[in-house]
């Protein structure tokens, strides 16, 4: 009774004359009515979310635009930027890692780099950080390192001029 605002002090209400069906028709409205809410909650949260996404993605685009288009390549390895938050989803589910899940789209400082042979098999993620330009990580499929590794981590250094020129223009 006190969930709808009913008088507590009405015999009206607190004596009806069936108790246990005004109860359980009360009991219903009460879940209809908390469902109806919980709908609403998550329709809310939705668009929340949703709003947080398109926010994330607005600042992903203008912060790592200048570097859409750097391509750093040596023999059978090519390192491209990944440039949309799609991009991090697929990258995170081919190489079964947390790139999407963990939000590195979402990381200033974090440049993430996708090393792939000439056949566009993924071979390793590499995290860059802007502020030192530190190679923070380079992950292959699991977390784990492939046979490239080190040559993958060479050409990222070698190369690290050419993220500091994109940084500046």
């Amino acid at each position: 009774l006190s969930y709808f605002g009913k008088d507590l002090r009405n015999a009206h209400y607190v004596c009806p004359k069936n108790l246990k069906a005004e109860h359980d028709s009360l009991l219903e409205k009460k879940k209809i009515c908390e469902a109806k809410l919980r709908k609403e909650r998550g329709r809310i949260e939705a668009i929340r979310k949703r709003e947080k996404l398109m926010k994330d993605i607005a600042g992903f685009y203008e912060r790592m635009e200048k570097f859409f288009g750097l391509r750093i390549e040596e023999e059978d390895i090519i390192i491209r930027p990944l440039e949309s938050v799609t991009q991090f989803y697929q990258e995170g589910k081919v190489m079964h890692h947390c790139v999407y899940q963990n939000g590195y789209y979402r990381r200033p400082e974090c440049l993430i780099l996708s090393a792939k042979d000439t056949a566009g098999k993924r071979l390793e993620t590499i995290e860059v950080n802007l502020k030192t330009l530190d190679i923070v990580q380079s992950r292959a499929v699991c977390n784990g390192v492939s046979e490239y590794h080190n040559q993958i981590i060479k050409l990222v250094k070698k190369n690290m001029n050419l993220i500091r020129q994109k940084m500046t223009a």
